[in-house]
């Protein structure tokens, strides 16, 4: 009878320290905990399918390494895409689902790019610490009992801090001038997080396709309803997408871009052409648009008293040395020219159309004039007494009078500079490397 006894004491111990072991490390898969992770004034969120199983095949994509090099990356940063250490991590850490997002500086709990993966146990592996051996060059470090881990240079930009904190399965890592902006962001999921109302499938017909697709993404411009993209295909040709939003852009690649006053605008060598539509059928658009009623009544006012409709209106991105920087990180310069009458009286008008759009969307943005690096620009942003804006000013959008455009640019930085180097004779004359 000991001997049972004996035998049952040991069996019901084992099944209790399995168990316990079992609570530790295993966590329920739910990814909407990923999303209420998310903050509401993100712009931009990307989500990502089983990551780790398909690297290999993402990596070879021709679109992911274009776009990694408009953003700023080296060769050697890209050729490493498809390199083991890099397999093994997204393998380890990436195996369900993967969220990426850019929250804007303001007053958002965190600011800047945040990654939040769903990496199961090896997520606890990293929390009790058997994994720092990986984490080259990382500074570990205990806030409110809560384990941080925080990397500083390395090449990483100025001034930003690559945090990392983990919660239950759930790998939420940050880089932003906040070197705490990880766990300010785990603390949503102590609060009952709660998914943007923003990033739902569309209601349209595709949004079976859209919530199936292994990545998709939401582009999100305040005060109108978000672009919803999904990728259909992706491999070693490119990809393939669908696009919902507001109404369907008519940009195309047409034989416009090659007219002598289009190619005379300041397009850095090896700008990427996006396209162009005649400035009529731009208006067109937005009157067609569901974008609120103030944009529509600033673009009818521009529309009226300053657009041309015998000329294009023109879209192309900067990429490489002619991209533009948020908080010090590089991104693609997006720059748009709009055929007006006379450039400089289009643009002294700049105050009434922000004034318009502020009184309609309550927001508090002002135009100003600024000298920058010898070239004088209209710079957009927060009215100057808002201390939630930390964007430099070289970092704002921008525009400029270029003879009878108006020529618009995500960063003033480079807006000066292609304007100075079309001065020199080193930028306009058609330099588009292709086009959508």
């Amino acid at each position: 009878m000991k001997t049972v006894k004996r035998i049952v004491f040991w069996l019901l111990l084992v099944e209790f320290v399995a168990a316990c072991i079992w609570w530790t490390f295993t966590f329920p898969y739910r990814p909407e905990r990923l999303y209420g992770l998310i903050p509401e004034e993100a712009r931009l969120l990307t989500d990502h399918a089983q990551l780790g199983s398909r690297w290999s095949e993402l990596a070879r994509c021709p679109t992911l390494r274009t776009a990694l090099q408009a953003a700023g990356a080296d060769a050697k940063m890209v050729a490493a895409l498809d390199g083991p250490a890099v397999r093994r991590a997204l393998t380890r850490f990436c195996p369900r689902r993967t969220l990426v997002a850019w929250v804007p500086p303001g007053r958002a709990g965190a600011s800047g790019w945040v990654v939040v993966t769903w990496a199961g146990r090896q997520a606890q592996f990293l929390r009790f610490g058997w994994m720092d051996r990986y984490l080259t060059g990382a500074q570990t470090v205990r806030l409110g009992g809560e384990k941080l881990w925080r990397w500083q240079g390395h090449g990483l930009p100025a001034g930003q801090t690559l945090s990392m904190a983990v919660h239950e399965g759930v790998v939420v890592a940050c880089l932003s001038p906040d070197p705490t902006a990880a766990l300010r962001l785990r603390s949503r999921a102590l609060r009952a997080p709660v998914r943007p109302p923003w990033c739902e499938p569309p209601p349209e017909g595709w949004g079976a396709t859209f919530a199936a697709a292994h990545d998709r993404a939401w582009v999100r411009v305040p005060g109108t309803p978000p672009w919803r993209i999904a990728l259909t295909a992706v491999d070693a040709q490119g990809c393939r997408a669908r696009v919902s939003g507001p109404v369907a852009l008519p940009l195309r690649r047409c034989p416009d871009v090659d007219k002598p006053e289009v190619t005379a605008l300041p397009i850095p060598p090896g700008a990427v052409a996006l396209g162009a539509m005649s400035a009529a059928d731009a208006a067109g658009w937005v009157a067609r648009s569901t974008v609120p009623p103030p944009v529509k009544d600033a673009v009818g006012f521009v529309v009226e008293r300053h657009l041309r409709t015998d000329a294009p209106l023109v879209v192309w991105v900067g990429s490489g040395d002619w991209s533009g920087r948020i908080l010090s990180i590089r991104v693609p310069a997006l720059f748009a020219a709009v055929p007006v009458r006379d450039g400089a009286a289009a643009l002294a008008e700049a105050t009434n159309v922000i004034d318009l759009l502020n009184a309609g969307l309550r927001t508090s943005y002002l135009p100003w004039q600024m000298q920058l690096e010898g070239r004088r620009l209209t710079v957009f942003g927060r009215a100057m007494q808002d201390q939630a804006d930390v964007v430099q000013p070289a970092e704002k959008p921008a525009a400029a009078a270029v003879g009878p455009w108006v020529v618009f640019c995500t960063s003033a930085q480079t807006l000066s500079r292609a304007l100075t180097a079309q001065a020199a004779g080193e930028a306009g004359g058609g330099g588009f490397e292709g086009g959508g």
